[in-house]
This record gives structure tokens, C-alpha cells and sequence, in this order.
């Protein structure tokens, strides 16, 4: 199917564009922010829309998605929600219409292109675009931080502790564990219904990584990182990230 009878196609159903619930709990009003200043009528494409979730936070979508929603509610705006399949149709033919362009494929410019697009099929002032990225968490001590964020280091050690000089492994010591562990961010861009980018924040949710302490060779204790089961568990953490996200303005992700 052509760009051009593709898009007829969306416009004849109208991109399915679905008002949430008046029926949602009342919040109290968030505070506003940056981007929350910059907010009419909003429009919210679906989690990673153009950019596949990493495998490793797929199954967390539903509690940060909700967390999002609760957030934008909270700001008093007219909000909608775009159909996932309808989205990904639009985003399809703003990639195509890129790419007969000649222009670069990238996402900012698709997602400028998607913004206006979608603008051809429904009323609003922003379309906020959200991303879940896995990232990397500096740790020291028993702090990770990244992105803003800062979260203990989750430590699991079914292996019953020995005498301090046991703890001094392969990078652990007995005050805490010196390296990296992969995190979760949310990523926002804002764009206006001319296409024009607005707002780009990041912002760290939760580790998705923690410390394992376990029996090793010949019965020696040893430290290894495993992907968490409880990622994204604590309901606060996670809010603090989804605001912190429309506060913290980023240039570009390194």
C-alpha cells in the first residue's frame, strides 16, 4: 500500500484516537514543570513507539505506562491516548516519507514527521512520545546512580556473610560494590503539533540489576549481577522517576 492510501486509510478511521476515562481517580495537581508548562491537548503515543523495548524490561511496560498516565492526568490537561496500531502505522509512513526525502532517518526527525501527521487526524497541541532505555549505573558504595536518580544497590545473599576479610572479592569490598549495573530510564520527548520538539527529558526509574552472592569454586564466596524480579516494585521510586523525567532536560543521550 502507497504512503498516500495508507494515510486515507487512517484519516477514514480516524488513528482510533480513545479520550481516557472521565471515570479515572481525581489526583491532587503536580506540581508543574518544565514540560508541564508546555502542555494544552495532550496526545500520548505508546511506550517505545519507532524503538523496540529492550528485552530486559519487557513485562515492565504496564506499571511505568500507568505511572505516565497518572502523572499527565495530574496536570489538569485534556488527555488522550494513541492506538498502538494506528501509531505504529503513522510512524511507518513518517520513516517512509523520510526516506523519500533523502532526508536522514532518525528519531527526532520521525518523530517531527509523525507529530504532523498525526495532526492531519486529530486535534491537539502535544504529542508526548515515551521511551523505556536500559542504561548503566555508576555504583559507589551502596548507591547507583544515574540519570539524576540515586536507588540502593540490591543485594542478595543466600550465602551466609564470613568474616570481613571474606567479603573482600573480586570487585567488592566490605563497604560496598565498585562498578556498573544496568538501570532502567524513562525517556520523553514533547512535540508540538507543528512538528516543532518542544521538550526532551530523561530520568532513571529503577536498577534492573542486583548483587548476588553466592558459593563459588572450592566452596569460595563470590559476587555476580543477576537481573532483578522485583524491578519497578516500588510504586514511590517509580512516580519520583516518571516526574523526574519532565523536569530534567537533556540535550541528547550519551
Amino acid at each position: 500500500m502507497s504512503v498516500e492510501r495508507h494515510l486515507r486509510a487512517c484519516f477514514a478511521i480516524a488513528l482510533a484516537v480513545a479520550a481516557l476515562a472521565c471515570a479515572a481517580p481525581a489526583l491532587p495537581r503536580a506540581e508543574e514543570t518544565a514540560a508541564a508548562r508546555r502542555l494544552g491537548r495532550v496526545v500520548v503515543a505508546p511506550l517505545n513507539l519507532g524503538l523496540r523495548a529492550p528485552p530486559e524490561l519487557r513485562g515492565s511496560e504496564a506499571r511505568v505506562w500507568n505511572e505516565l498516565l497518572r502523572y499527565l492526568r495530574a496536570q489538569d490537561r485534556s488527555l488522550s491516548v494513541v492506538d498502538e496500531r494506528d501509531a505504529e502505522a503513522l510512524w511507518s509512513d513518517a520513516v517512509a516519507l523520510l526516506e523519500q526525502a533523502g532526508a536522514p532517518i532518525e528519531p527526532r526527525a520521525a518523530a517531527s514527521r509523525f507529530a504532523r501527521l498525526l495532526a492531519e487526524h486529530a486535534e491537539y497541541d502535544v504529542v508526548v512520545l515515551p521511551s523505556l532505555v536500559v542504561r548503566r549505573a555508576r555504583v559507589g558504595g551502596s548507591q547507583a546512580s544515574w540519570d539524576g536518580t540515586r536507588r540502593p544497590l540490591p543485594v542478595r545473599s543466600p550465602v551466609p556473610r564470613g568474616p570481613v576479610g571474606d567479603t573482600e572479592l573480586h570487585g567488592v569490598t566490605f563497604h560496598g560494590y565498585a562498578g556498573s549495573v544496568a538501570a532502567a530510564s524513562l525517556h520523553v520527548a514533547v512535540v508540538g503539533s507543528d512538528g516543532e520538539p518542544l521538550y526532551e527529558g530523561l530520568a532513571g526509574l529503577d536498577v534492573i540489576q542486583e548483587l548476588t552472592r553466592g558459593a563459588g569454586a572450592r566452596g569460595a564466596a563470590e559476587w555476580t549481577l543477576a537481573p532483578r524480579s522485583d524491578a519497578f516494585a516500588d510504586a514511590s521510586g517509580l512516580r519520583q522517576g516518571v516526574e523526574r523525567a519532565f523536569a530534567r532536560r537533556v540535550a541528547t543521550i550519551r
